[in-house]
């Protein structure tokens, strides 16, 4: 058994597309030719390249998000990036970046400090998670549902960092399967992970694996509507869709206690996203108010995108305790 590789499954693979050309959903973001396209790509490469080596950078995998690549040391140290992450945790309830090390599953390219391996990635994750930590006042048993997990490392963090929490997340049909089968890896035996063939079968949020990392597809959201947790959490995406479709996961997540939204103002000078600033106010975000919006610290700050951190909360909270939900 190979401890570095992602498993493949294409018959989960089959059966996750099958289960979202089945459903009815306003969440698809597949109705956009922009994603149609890119999931399309990522569809053909899992069936034709499977998940071997996945987060090593190779020229047709770098646009999926997965991969972690080092950037070029000629003008910053492995040392210095680093401590741009570690600088980032000002709260004492947030867990030291020396204590979380990054997961080799899939091949990534990284560099040790102090005897333990990171990624460049995996410090981006942990800047948004001491950003988070500082603004929620420190994780205990929260529950924190994310849209757009990707290859899912923020929620592997999270879960390593805090192992109370409840973690849903909710994905398009071919991430959702990089997500699961990567976590599923890196919690091999762990009783972590309650993976899709769990997730497709909940109809109800009562029915969510309190203490685990719950995988569903993006046209089970509607579970979420009228049901009060702690955090919706969403990086880069949500200014990706099209606004009717960005407004049907706000208005399902009405009941969130708080919201955390990482995005940029503007989109390499193309046309305009939802996610500029018309965009991520209060005017669509009905019933939050956004207490914080911060340039995104991130261990390497990028030449041409501009991100922000924002985080909001609700006004109508009475911050009853999730634990409710499952009694």
């Amino acid at each position: 058994m190979n401890l570095l590789q992602i498993n493949d499954d294409i018959s989960l693979l089959d059966l996750i597309i099958a289960d979202a050309d089945s459903a009815e959903s306003k969440f698809d973001a597949l109705s956009e030719s922009r994603w149609l396209s890119y999931s399309k790509d990522i569809l053909a490469y899992l069936r034709t390249e499977g998940l071997k080596d996945l987060r090593k950078p190779k020229p047709l995998r770098n646009s999926f998000g997965f991969i972690d690549a080092n950037p070029s040391f000629e003008k910053i140290s492995p040392e210095k990036i680093f401590h741009n992450a570690r600088a980032s945790s000002v709260n004492d309830k947030t867990v030291r970046i020396e204590n979380l090390p990054s997961s080799r599953v899939g091949s990534p390219e990284g560099f040790e400090i102090g005897g333990h391996f990171y990624t460049l990635s995996w410090l981006n994750f942990y800047c948004r998670y001491a950003y988070v930590s500082k603004m929620i006042g420190g994780f205990t048993d929260q529950v924190i549902v994310e849209i757009g997990a990707g290859s899912g490392k923020q929620a592997e963090m999270l879960k390593k960092a805090h192992h109370g929490l409840t973690i849903v997340i909710f994905d398009l049909s071919t991430q959702l399967y990089v997500c699961n089968q990567y976590l599923s890896k890196v919690f091999e035996g762990m009783d972590i992970v309650a993976d899709y063939h769990v997730g497709r079968q909940i109809n109800n949020f009562s029915e969510i694996k309190k203490g685990k990392i719950n995988i569903l597809p993006h046209w089970k959201f509607p579970i979420m509507y009228g049901v009060e947790f702690d955090l919706l959490w969403n990086a880069a995406s949500f200014q990706e869709m099209a606004l009717p479709t960005a407004l049907e996961y706000f208005n399902g997540a009405s009941h969130a206690k708080s919201i955390f939204l990482m995005y940029t103002i503007t989109y390499g000078g193309l046309e305009k996203f939802p996610g500029e600033r018309g965009f991520i106010s209060e005017e669509y975000i009905k019933g939050f108010k956004e207490i914080d919006r911060s340039p995104a610290q991130l261990a390497l700050t990028p030449s041409v995108w501009t991100y922000y951190d924002s985080y909001w909360v609700n006004v109508n909270s009475n911050n009853r305790r999730q634990n409710e939900i499952w009694e």
